[in-house]
């Protein structure tokens, strides 16, 4: 059974909207098939203040497993090692937000306890059976703080003590590893998903996300010195890192010395196409000029560590393909 879409209410953060069609594009290419299990994914979660809930980026919903879910927009390294003291953006004042908590832990924890003390009163309308409901073990409730693009390679973030096993603080695409890492705690099927989303939460399905999903608004032309040039389409709503780390979406092969860790970050909208340059060591460059940010036009080059586009690795921005059988980008190195 494909995934299904639900919404609470209007988004209306841009980064955030940005977090939410990555997740579900993941989502959806796993779990595309009609023999795949039921899953939902729920968005933008306010409840009424009169709920004592806290706010949800998202939920996702399985036939195994729930996950409250948390974006956290930081692509820089991120100083995360304190249970009750504030967390930082590396080597800045910058605070890493946690809602009203003093940190992304903190604020996750007391998601935890609210939200699973409502699961376990709620989820007696949804599973009558006395039974099955003996099967939820809402202690394992899952949360998930996916920070968005990536969790940076240089973070350090602690790690959960096993009273906290339920909690993890990882990058948004390693969701998939997440869901089939965790302990399972339910046993749902797709009927009851879709009436927990709706009865339970008061969502309502979203069937325009399915669209948004698929649609492109330029591509990204990426070429190695000497070699060929392949082609990384882009989506609408979406951001990602360019860079030498494995965590990056296009990884550069390590043989470009001048180009960073995490060097650039592309964010998209419905038809803009921004570039950020992550505070590398040596720069990028648009048309030859030194650039930190800059809205991309069409047939705009840059180049990464280096003005040179004989030396540097090079990136075009094109509307429209330019060859006629470009070489798709499979996510491996470039270089």
């Amino acid at each position: 059974m494909p995934i299904t879409y639900f919404l609470h209410t209007e988004i209306e953060n841009m980064n955030e909207r940005r977090a939410l069609c990555r997740l579900a594009r993941l989502l959806d290419n796993h779990y595309r098939s009609a023999e795949a299990p039921a899953v939902a994914l729920i968005a933008n979660i306010s409840p009424a203040r009169t709920q004592q809930l806290t706010q949800l980026d998202a939920l996702l919903l399985t036939e195994k497993n729930v996950a409250l879910i948390d974006f956290k927009n930081y692509p820089d390294p991120i100083d995360g090692r304190s249970e009750e003291g504030y967390w930082f953006v590396r080597g800045t004042t910058e605070r890493v937000r946690g809602g009203k908590s003093i940190n992304p832990y903190q604020q996750a924890v007391l998601a935890h306890y609210r939200w699973r003390d409502f699961f376990v009163r709620e989820m007696y309308s949804v599973i009558p059976d006395a039974a099955n409901r003996k099967m939820l073990n809402w202690g394992h409730l899952n949360g998930f703080v996916l920070f968005y693009p990536l969790l940076h390679p240089d973070s350090e973030i602690l790690h959960p003590g096993d009273a906290h096993k339920w909690l993890n603080f990882a990058g948004v695409d390693d969701i998939l590893q997440l869901l089939y890492s965790n302990r399972p705690n339910l046993n749902l099927h797709a009927g009851e998903i879709a009436q927990f989303a709706r009865d339970v939460i008061g969502a309502q399905p979203w069937p325009e996300i399915e669209q948004l999903l698929r649609e492109f608004t330029g591509y990204l032309e990426l070429s190695r010195v000497g070699g060929e040039t392949v082609v990384y389409p882009l989506l609408k709503y979406d951001t990602f890192t360019i860079g030498r780390s494995r965590r990056n979406r296009v990884i550069v092969d390590s043989a470009y010395e001048r180009v960073g860790k995490v060097h650039l970050q592309i964010s998209t909208q419905q038809k803009s196409v921004l570039a950020l340059d992550l505070n590398s060591r040596h720069g990028t460059f648009q048309n030859g000029e030194l650039a930190r940010k800059t809205l991309l036009r069409d047939g705009d080059s840059l180049t990464l560590g280096d003005a040179s586009e004989s030396t540097a690795f090079t990136i075009r921005f094109t509307r429209q393909l330019a060859a006629e059988n470009p070489l798709p980008y499979t996510e491996t190195t470039i270089g």
